[in-house]
């Protein structure tokens, strides 16, 4: 045959299925179009130049963009598997009629292309039409100009159409391995929908075991960074466990409910339940599918929105008392006169003389080692950083009055380690090794002036010996190696916020000059966070978007296969009414045991995710259950409206018409 009508014959079959073809096509636009706009943000800002979080942007827009490629396989792979097996039975009719399996693969790979180079021209017109105003989306979140002048990238765009033909040629080689394996008549009858399904006891019990080891390792973690792997782990488990009980757990509560015969043949009972065992086979993994998307949409929403909402109140913990932090100006009329210049005036100071700021030590049984250490480090050594001020700047800073001794330290311990003995490790003039030791007594204030997990608190008599302490080497004798101490100013300042801000960006213009302060690092983070909700609002709108494509191409199955079991019904004695209560029955358990499931994951994984949070700075109230349960009551609600719809559909399309 001639290859122009290969393509007709394709155009035609896509014409009359384009319910099925046209959410699967838009669906690759999209995918598309969002993966161009992560992938032009991340070529052409200029991210280095920026002034607000410009690394943990990149890195954010990165890590998204490649998830982003693994997700648009997996949708492409799962939806395309939805098409096959609404397709199968004109595919096994061509065959009977005398296609052979060539034929069918010529014509396979003709609506392949045709539907890729549809949904990637779609995907060009999005970028084109879309793609500027998403971009000003994610500036606006990021509450800064992220590229100057938007442009379209014709050459991103091909290489983001070579992926998407990459993943439709791997979908071409599934779909091409099914046609040569199935015979005819496999193809046309689909699945044995005649025969009841079986209860797998393994997979319920897998279903149920995976589960319950998945909530059981959520509910368990303490700490985040020693238990990231168990919580990846558990993740799996849960994921998997959902499909099992799915496949086998449903199953068998059905048979179970089927040997109750008080139950079983109640008028109300007997066709559900026969009707649900059959429903659930095709339905199972669907079902799953909707399960998990719900799960990673609540999730993905509720943190992002978190995280975004919580950054003020993070930064507000970071500078409790006090909004600048200067380090690197000794002069206090240098000082003086810088605040002048902005029309500030000092409100409140302290200042703290450090020794060193912060740096790596090594914790070994209860004993802090400073000094040459570097060298003698062991595997299963704690690293923390130190930071090292005067005894009088603690006094300061705290408000307290504290003696040490001649051989005695003070350390603010912020790990879980406990330390008792400080060593430290010095190297002679002649290289060899010596070791002193000073006892440890532990700070009971705390302050937010050092984030370093240690901060050590010397006398002052000795501070200019812990220069030589911290390093490991006696070089303060040499003219040439300055002894001033450096100041840590800890401020605030009375003035307007706008000033305020042009100090800190003053100082932070300054390279001899150290300065952290809140205005600065709130729009650091502001920026940083503003990406990571863009991404996270990308992604949930494919979560959405996927979710609603199962329960679509369930509800065409729907539609199209269970008319004539209903014609049946009726035949049989069942009146209109009961069929559509008997619908109802069904649907409501087919509808609403997804998002239930789904929100007991929620539940479930919250402690884990909320530790999880942590990582990324959240405020005091840290990952929001108030926001995940809202999230949670408005998806519940959303399939309870779904379910609505469908029944009033189900009653329009079947239940009025002539049986």
């Amino acid at each position: 045959m001639n290859i122009k009508y290969y393509f007709t014959l394709a155009w035609s079959d896509i014409r009359n299925m384009k319910d099925i073809y046209l959410p699967y096509g838009g669906m690759m636009s999209m995918c598309f179009c969002f993966l161009y706009i992560i992938a032009y943000l991340g070529t052409h800002g200029n991210f280095y130049s920026l002034t607000k979080g410009s690394i943990m942007t990149l890195d954010l827009l990165t890590c998204g963009g490649v998830i982003l490629c693994v997700l648009i396989f997996i949708l492409c792979w799962t939806f395309s598997l939805t098409i096959r097996r609404q397709i199968s039975t004109r595919q096994g009719l061509y065959r009977v009629l005398g296609f052979s399996r060539k034929n069918l693969l010529l014509l396979n790979a003709c609506e392949m292309i045709i539907i890729s180079v549809l949904a990637l021209i779609g995907g060009m017109i999005f970028c084109i039409v879309f793609g500027k105003l998403l971009i000003m989306s994610a500036e606006r979140f990021a509450r800064q100009t992220l590229i100057q002048g938007i442009t379209v990238d014709m050459r991103l765009m091909l290489w983001i159409s070579l992926f998407m033909l990459s993943v439709g040629l791997v979908l071409l080689v599934r779909d091409s391995v099914y046609i040569v394996t199935h015979n005819p008549l496999t193809m046309l009858r689909k699945e044995k929908m005649q025969e009841q399904p079986k209860a797998k006891k393994l997979t319920t019990i897998f279903g149920i075991v995976f589960l319950g080891v998945g909530y059981g390792i959520s509910l368990s973690v303490n700490d985040i960074g020693d238990d990231l792997e168990k919580i990846v782990f558990a993740i799996l488990l849960v994921i998997f466990g959902t499909y099992c009980v799915f496949k086998g757990t449903g199953i068998m509560l059905l048979k179970l409910l089927q040997r109750n015969e008080k139950l079983y043949y109640h008028k109300k009972h007997m066709i559900t339940l026969s009707n649900l065992l059959f429903r659930l086979r095709s339905y199972a993994v669907s079902m799953a599918s909707i399960t998990i998307l719900l799960t990673m949409l609540i999730l993905t929403a509720s943190m992002c929105i978190s995280l975004y909402t919580g950054v003020e109140d993070s930064v507000k913990q970071r500078f409790p008392e006090y909004k600048f932090i200067i380090n690197g100006i000794n002069d206090d009329q240098q000082l003086q006169q810088i605040v002048k210049k902005h029309h500030l005036a000092i409100q409140k100071e302290v200042q703290i003389p450090v020794v060193h700021g912060a740096m790596q030590v090594v914790v070994r049984n209860e004993e802090l080692w400073i000094g040459k250490v570097n060298e003698t480090i062991k595997e299963n050594d704690s690293v923390p950083a130190l930071t090292a001020i005067t005894l009088s700047g603690y006094q300061n800073a705290t408000n307290t009055q504290v003696h040490l001794k001649k051989d005695e330290v003070l350390l603010l311990n912020r790990t879980s380690h406990p330390i008792h003995t400080m060593n430290i490790r010095m190297e002679n003039d002649d290289h060899t090794i010596s070791i002193m030791k000073k006892k440890v007594r532990s700070s009971d204030v705390d302050f937010e002036v050092f984030p370093t997990d240690l901060v050590l608190i010397v006398p002052d008599q000795q501070a200019v010996a812990y220069l030589d302490y911290l390093f490991g080497e006696y070089v303060h004798d040499d003219p040439g190696y300055s002894t001033t101490l450096s100041m840590y100013r800890s401020m605030n300042f009375i003035g307007s916020e706008d000033n305020q801000k042009a100090l800190a960006a003053d100082l932070n213009a300054n390279e001899e000059i150290t300065i952290e302060d809140y205005y600065t690092v709130l729009d650091e983070m502001m920026s940083a966070y503003g990406s990571f909700l863009f991404l996270g609002i990308l992604f949930s709108i494919l979560f959405i978007f996927s979710i609603f494509m199962i329960l679509y191409y369930r509800m065409h199955e729907d539609l199209r296969e269970h008319e004539h079991e209903y014609s049946i019904l009726y035949r049989i004695g069942l009146t209109k009414r009961e069929l559509s209560l008997e619908s109802a029955r069904e649907n409501r358990w087919l509808i609403l045991a997804p998002p239930i499931l789904a929100i007991l994951h929620c539940l479930m994984a919250y402690p884990a995710f909320h530790l999880f949070a942590s990582l990324f700075g959240f405020g005091k109230n840290g990952f929001s259950f108030m926001l995940m349960g809202e999230g949670c009551l408005v998806v519940l609600f959303v399939f309870i409206v779904y379910m609505l719809l469908l029944q009033m559909l189900i009653k329009k399309k079947i239940m009025t018409r002539k049986v």
